[in-house]
């Protein structure tokens, strides 16, 4: 049947099967990530923070400590920057552009699988299963998903190419430059030279007589990786760094990534019940290990049964080679295992379903009826995308939604926490963070956001009590100090307030976290005059309307022997000052002084 549709209609079937499903993202918000990316980063607001953004890490560090994540994700964040400049801070435009992406990358996918495959009909179907798979809502749905899109993109960009170089060398120069924005996007595209060394070997190119691989024609990719690893050294400092699991026993991390493979597989072939943030439990890992064994053997049962042509694993070799990156237990980042990394390993998968199910002898037998079937369960898969991008509606509702399909992940607690705290149910807020730190007791968000709160209820000393817990756990978490002081100096405890101040410059490199005001006052009443007009002048600099300031100025001008500079700050005070009496007691002192 599809062996005789023109290309240009089947391009047209896989660009309706990638707008219906996804059309009803368009009307999404914001959620988790954006606002950080998006909303507060300043770096897309110009294409001049363009040299910054490819010498920065993805996520800037925060809490005044030079701390980068591992993430060195620029082409993302370009991407950003492209869409602020068409449609601003509204949703719409970027959610456009996510499906602008899933749309190239699934023509692209189509085109590899035509070349590779040479079966039109498996290259289509495994191409629309692509394109409509419920998997890819974590990817498409929310926005910064785009990771794994744009990786994706450029992933199967590159890999086409590469194809057409063997009739054009300019191909084969474009390849490794896709190759590279792959990587500039996501980590997990390192795995791309491999799939490439696997097409040759399914087209029977690049081999010698004896079967030996001709080396010679990947330098392109071996030096596209020399750069990125430079560009991302000199960006970051360091070639990797691994987050998620330097804790855990090699058992443990073998148990995690059979684990990762059990919930990847399930996800795919039983879409029913997704979960953005899933959680495996490797303390107890006999009957994770159990659990993750038998799906994983049973899988390996059906591949057995149903792949009788060796040509039908090639989709399978090319998700387990995909996947290597984010099952391996040394990968960047705090996250196991998500939906959204099945991304690019998924349309290996989808080739080898499409492949197996061709070798059914029911599929043969009752072509009509078979197709009939099938474009049911294309529709039913469709319909179960479109209704899961609902979920991603809005920040609170795929909170919501991720919490009750995993009650112990933290991520998603957290945001819900945040949520309440900005309705001002602090109460609520002060629940979620407790069970944060039930699931995960050296959670450093939870006992630093519970300090706050405690704060902002009067509960001073509790908030004391959670802050000296984020010290513990993060020696140079410039805020905590800062907050601290500013508790004992609102207490009037003006030694504290200084101990925990100095404390909090010694790690706020960046020097934006103290507040000069605040600081200068605590210098002024502990009888340090010069650094108190050290502060209170940096503050009145930025802020020359505030009347107290020239006020405490003036008295530390007074204190440090400068009668005329006090004299200069007092009259300044009285022209800004509404304080009538104050305004009467500092007229007479000048008059003292002169």
């Amino acid at each position: 049947m599809i062996k005789n549709i023109s290309k240009k209609y089947l391009f047209i079937l896989l660009l309706i099967g990638v707008l219906l499903p996804y059309s009803n993202t368009l009307r999404n918000g914001f959620t988790w990530d954006d606002f950080p990316l998006i909303e507060k980063d300043e770096r897309i607001r110009g294409t001049g923070n363009i040299p910054h953004i490819f010498s920065s890490d993805f996520w800037p560090s925060g809490g005044g400590t030079d701390e980068k994540l591992g993430y060195y994700r620029p082409a993302v964040t370009v991407s950003y920057l492209i869409d602020y400049s068409l449609w601003g801070l509204r949703p719409r435009g970027y959610h456009f552009s996510n499906i602008l992406y899933h749309l190239i990358a699934t023509l692209l996918l189509f085109l590899i699988l035509d070349r590779v495959c040479k079966n039109g009909q498996a290259a289509f179907y495994a191409s629309l299963l692509f394109a409509i798979h419920p998997i890819h809502t974590e990817a498409v749905a929310p926005i910064w998903g785009r990771t794994d899109l744009l990786c994706g993109l450029f992933y199967f960009a590159s890999i086409s190419m590469y194809l057409l170089s063997q009739k054009n060398i300019i191909h084969y120069a474009i390849s490794p430059l896709f190759f590279m924005l792959a990587l500039l996007s996501k980590e997990m595209a390192i795995s791309l030279p491999l799939a490439v060394i696997g097409c040759d070997y399914m087209m029977g190119k690049n081999f010698g007589p004896n079967g030996n691989l001709r080396w010679r024609r990947y330098l392109g990719f071996a030096v596209a990786v020399a750069i990125y690893l430079g560009a991302r050294y000199h960006a970051m400092g360091t070639l990797l760094v691994s987050r998620n699991s330097e804790f855990l026993s090699w058992p443990q991390k073998i148990c995690l990534m059979m684990a990762s493979a059990a919930f990847y597989l399930k996800s795919f072939y039983l879409p029913l019940k997704l979960n953005a943030y899933p959680v495996f439990d490797v303390n107890n890992g006999l009957s994770l290990f159990l659990k993750t064994t038998a799906v994983i053997v049973a899988f390996a049962t059906v591949v057995t049964m149903l792949s009788r042509k060796k040509k039908n694993l090639t989709g399978l070799a090319f998700a387990g080679l995909a996947l290597i990156p984010v099952l391996w237990p040394g990968s960047v980042g705090g996250v196991t295992a998500a939906e959204r990394f099945l991304y690019i390993p998924s349309a290996g998968l989808c080739l080898f379903t499409i492949q197996s199910m061709e070798q059914l002898p029911f599929i043969r037998e009752r072509g009509k009826l078979a197709i009939c079937i099938g474009a049911i369960l294309l529709a039913l898969i469709a319909v179960r995308t479109y209704v899961r991008n609902f979920d991603w509606e809005n920040d609170y509702k795929i909170t919501v939604k991720t919490i009750d399909a995993s009650p112990k992940a933290v991520f998603p607690r957290l945001n819900l926490a945040g949520h309440y705290e900005r309705l001002l149910k602090y109460q609520d807020a002060i629940g979620q963070y407790h069970k944060v730190i039930n699931c995960s007791p050296n959670d450093i968000t939870a006992y630093f956001r519970l300090a706050y709160l405690y704060n902002v209820m009067g509960a001073k000393d509790s908030s004391l009590v959670y802050y000296n817990k984020v010290i513990e756990l993060n020696p140079s978490f410039a805020f905590a100090y800062n907050n601290m002081a500013n508790i004992y100096f609102v207490e009037r405890n003006n030694s504290m307030a200084l101990y925990f101040f100095k404390k909090a410059q010694q790690f706020d490199t960046a020097g934006t976290i103290i507040d000069p005001y605040s600081l200068g006052q605590v210098y002024l009443f502990e009888n340090h005059p010069d650094s108190a007009i050290k502060y209170l002048s940096r503050f009145a600099d930025k802020n020359n309307n505030i009347a107290h300031c020239y006020l405490l100025l003036g008295f530390a001008y007074k204190m440090y022997g400068d009668s005329q500079q006090a004299i200069r700050m007092w009259n300044k005070y009285i022209d800004l000052s509404q304080d009538i009496e104050m305004v009467e007691k500092i007229k007479n002192k000048i008059k003292e002084i002169q």
